[in-house]
């Protein structure tokens, strides 16, 4: 189920390894949850593991948010309230790119999604023309609205519920802010609740898809 229904990010396949060097750069990581039903189970969100102890869930939309601060969702479906009706939108590419700032006594986090795709249902009618470039740009801004809710509250409850890095900032300071982390990685614990963590979401609409 691991290798073949890790497209959606509903959850987030690991391997030992990774899960091992999570616990080297942050003490966190999550792996994928397994619920039982009847005679099966599905893989739904994740289990946050902390200095190898299961300390707390996260549900599939909250896994979904910190996949792609991880640059690790390949393609996913975000249905969306637009105008009454339900918006249908594809993720075809993702990623994000992160900057870390010292203000003072705090660190900035800026975290900066990059979202390309495709609606792919939107319901007809003679009053409204999808290839509107004003529907289009409305829509680019639901998209984007709702990404970063998703992401902030996930986020949020990481650090503050949890205290738990599974959105990897130790590892990326440590590799691109090492006079930094010379300073923080003895108080990390005490460090990555505190930061100040900006999400910022570009989403683009690049072709129609299915959708009359």
């Amino acid at each position: 189920m691991l290798q073949n229904d890790n497209i959606a990010a509903r959850f987030t396949p690991q391997t030992f390894s990774e899960v091992i060097k999570n616990f080297d750069f942050c003490k966190a990581t999550i792996v994928p949850r397994a619920v039982p039903k009847k005679n099966e189970f599905k893989l739904s969100g994740g289990a946050v593991l902390k200095d190898y102890k299961l300390i707390g869930w996260i549900g599939e939309k909250e896994n979904r948010a910190i996949a792609m601060v991880r640059n690790k969702v390949k393609s996913e479906i975000i249905d969306i309230p637009y105008n009454g009706k339900v918006v249908s939108y594809i993720i075809t590419d993702a990623s994000c790119k992160k900057h870390v700032s010292e203000m003072g006594e705090k660190i900035k986090v800026d975290l900066n999604i990059f979202v390309e795709g495709y609606i792919q249902q939107y319901p007809n009618n003679d009053k409204e023309d999808v290839f509107n470039p004003q529907i289009i740009e409305q829509v680019q801004e639901k998209v984007s609205e709702t990404i970063k809710k998703e992401i902030e509250d996930s986020v949020n409850k990481l650090q503050k519920k949890y205290n738990a890095d599974a959105i990897g900032m130790a590892e990326y300071i440590y590799k691109f802010k090492p006079d930094l982390w010379e300073k923080v990685n003895e108080d990390w614990d005490e460090v990555f609740p505190n930061l100040d963590i900006n999400v910022i979401v570009d989403t683009k609409i690049r072709r129609s898809g299915l959708i009359r």
